[in-house]
């Protein structure tokens, strides 16, 4: 397990390090970090993540009428 785990970060860096188009998060991206959720503990965070989104660009959001 430990070797499995060392081979992921050392992906995980390589894909971060690379010199062309290097993976990162999006700028607006949501993080979460699921390793020791339960499953439904990361549904439950990711509902609150969507309902906090949606109230926010709510507010940032005009509606036109024609």
């Amino acid at each position: 397990p430990d070797q499995i785990a060392d081979q992921i970060a050392a992906r995980d860096r390589a894909d971060r390090e690379r010199q062309v188009a290097p993976l990162q998060p999006a700028a607006d991206a949501c993080l979460l970090d699921t390793s020791r959720l339960s499953i439904e503990q990361v549904v439950n965070r990711l509902l609150e993540l969507l309902d906090d989104k949606r109230k926010s660009s709510r507010h940032g959001v005009q509606k036109t009428e024609n």
